[in-house]
């Protein structure tokens, strides 16, 4: 989370960098604050592109807990926001995704500069020529993600998403991330 929350403060600062340039000729010694406009918080899926992504139950798992992991809320407590994806995690990648939440960093960053951020996933499906078995599938996926705060609203980009998933008992579980392939 840090990487990503690093990421939008990165591309927020850029984007008010290349508005105060546009902006400040024309403007004088206008300085008015600007505020982005408030959303509600939503625990609801964000659109997936694809039904097949929602046919093969490894590769929607991935994708809901993409859904959990890549949107955040600052009005939202962080514990609740790590539990969610805890919940479609393995029990060893869920001890993970907390001993990896920075609370310092999310009052600083995300709750500081109200963040909300929303996401777009597409083209989700099962990694091909991956080392995949009966219960362990490497999905991928794009994510576009968009954010919202006092610093502006702005597109943070595309990036891809790569989820190990594991069956256990019945239930696909995400069981951490990769690189390569």
């Amino acid at each position: 989370m840090t990487h990503r929350l690093a990421g939008a403060l990165a591309w927020t600062i850029v984007l008010m960098l290349l508005a105060a340039a546009l902006t400040g000729c024309s403007h004088g010694s206008d300085t008015s604050p600007v505020v982005a406009p408030s959303l509600s918080p939503s625990l609801a899926p964000t659109p997936v592109s694809s039904p097949l992504a929602r046919s093969d139950p490894a590769v929607w798992a991935a994708v809901r807990f993409e859904q959990a992991y890549c949107a955040w809320d600052w009005r939202r407590p962080q514990a609740s926001y790590v539990n969610q994806q805890q919940q479609l995690a393995t029990p060893q990648f869920g001890v993970q995704l907390a001993a990896d939440a920075d609370p310092v960093s999310w009052r600083e960053e995300v709750v500081a500069e109200q963040q909300q951020v929303t996401c777009t996933i597409t083209q989700a499906q099962r990694l091909v020529g991956a080392p995949s078995t009966a219960t362990a599938v490497y999905v991928r996926m794009n994510v576009d993600e968009h954010v919202n705060s006092t610093m502006g609203s702005f597109d943070a980009g595309q990036k891809l998403a790569s989820w190990r998933v594991q069956d256990r008992g019945g239930q696909w579980l995400v069981a951490g991330s990769f690189e390569g392939g």
